[in-house]
């Protein structure tokens, strides 16, 4: 995020101390925080994968700068002037999330979903742990005891249960990128939009699968396919608007917040479980 110096009207990015134009100190700046941004190449994700003590790749299957041919496997590499990120599913076939020029956007893409299996993974280490703490104490109590606790161990169950609903409809969502559905192409990005020929340009729209079709089965690619040139999503004031949403809140980050991410002493490696993820998908 940027700002602009009261005193010249350069703008500079807002974790700057002071004005790199006059030296006028940074008002914005947040005093006394250390800010850390996200890694931009594949060198400083392999750098941040290894601060946080993650378990290694062939139990994450998270594979960060390498072509890697085998089932079930997430990864990002270079490819000459470009940089793919791929989704390999169980069946071995290869789903290609990004290909490009642009390794920020490559390593942006990556580093989201890896944050999200490590939460994902934490989740899921904690509900066992509950779950394996109340066995143990109603173990020793007798019947009507556990008959008062069967309430709390219910609720927790309905608590799991609606987390995992949750969770299944949040996986359930579209990728972003181009559908091409009934003869019309649409972008989907948080909401749906369509391109209309007659204007050249897109609009919002409703969910164009209403009538129980899955959004998956019409999925065309996360690029811009290269003979649509005239209906490129990303240069569109809609995808601009979100892109500078997405600096705003996920670009920098502070030591605390990175905890989230820390594969702790209590999170041994043999307890990260990637069977659970659904190799079956896109992405």
């Amino acid at each position: 995020m940027k700002v602009q110096c009261p005193y010249c009207e350069s703008t500079y990015e807002i974790t700057e101390d002071k004005c790199p134009g006059c030296g006028a100190p940074n008002e914005n700046a947040l005093a006394g925080t250390r800010v850390v941004k996200d890694p931009a190449t594949i060198e400083e994700l392999q750098e941040w994968y290894k601060k946080r003590n993650l378990p290694p790749e062939d139990v994450t299957r998270f594979f960060i700068g390498k072509d890697y041919k085998g089932p079930k496997a997430f990864g990002i590499y270079r490819d000459g002037k470009k940089v793919i990120v791929y989704k390999n599913k169980a069946d071995g076939s290869r789903a290609v999330r990004y290909e490009g020029p642009d390794e920020a956007v490559a390593v942006r893409e990556i580093l989201v979903k890896l944050k999200e299996t490590i939460k994902e993974q934490k989740a899921a280490n904690n509900a066992k742990k509950q779950t394996s703490n109340n066995n143990r104490n109603n173990s020793g109590r007798n019947r009507q005891k556990r008959r008062g606790d069967s309430s709390v161990s219910w609720g927790i169950g309905i608590f799991i249960a609606v987390f995992v609903a949750l969770f299944v409809m949040g996986a359930a969502s579209p990728d972003r990128g181009y559908y091409k559905y009934k003869n019309d192409t649409y972008y989907y990005l948080n909401d749906w939009y369509k391109y209309d020929s007659a204007l050249d340009d897109w609009t919002r729209t409703s969910d164009p699968f209403t009538d129980g079709e899955k959004a998956r089965d019409y999925y065309e690619s996360r690029a811009l396919p290269e003979d649509a040139d005239a209906w490129n999503f990303e240069d569109t004031d809609f995808y601009s608007d979100w892109e500078e949403e997405q600096a705003s809140h996920s670009s920098d980050y502070d030591d605390d917040d990175d905890d989230d991410y820390n594969w702790g002493s209590d999170d041994s490696w043999d307890s990260w479980d990637s069977g659970g993820t659904d190799w079956d998908s896109d992405w």
